[in-house]
């Protein structure tokens, strides 16, 4: 007497079998389990906003923080016919008065990056350095680049 497998094995294995077949057919390779691989970013933004774009920087009020005192500058990106441009890489400079650090920051769903430097009293300056990484026209020229705020 011949041991046979049950209906339910044979079919889980015929369906493992379509799914190899069809991946090699294909040309997929299957990845392998708990590895991470980077997905390119293809949306193609050149059509989603007017260019070229443009920015503004404003300060916020200083926040006293153990240790010091956090200062915060907003930069808020819209395209050419005012609309609030989400998921742009914004590139900036703070220099304090202890220390200097540069940052990029990606906009949020309203279009505006957050830039924060927490030290001592003294002087913050805010240097706008780039918006969206040379994907997309940037007017420079129409932008606010720079913000600076005295802490005492």
């Amino acid at each position: 007497m011949a041991l046979l497998p049950s209906p339910g094995r044979v079919l889980s294995g015929l369906q493992r079998l379509a799914l190899a077949s069809a991946r090699r057919l294909l040309g997929i390779t299957p990845e392998p389990p708990g590895e991470l691989r980077k997905v390119p970013d293809d949306l193609p933004r050149d059509q989603l906003y007017a260019q070229p774009l443009l920015s503004t920087v404003s300060v916020k009020d200083p926040e006293p923080v153990e240790g010091g005192t956090r200062v915060a500058f907003r930069v808020v990106v819209k395209d050419a016919n005012g609309r609030r441009c989400s998921d742009i890489a914004v590139e900036a400079r703070i220099t304090g008065p202890e220390r200097s650090a540069s940052a990029q920051v990606t906009t949020d769903m309203l279009g505006s990056a957050l830039f924060r430097m927490t030290g001592p009293p003294g002087s913050y300056a805010f240097e706008l350095l780039d918006v969206a990484a040379f994907a997309l026209d940037w007017d420079r020229d129409a932008s606010d680049l720079t913000a600076t705020r005295v802490v005492t």
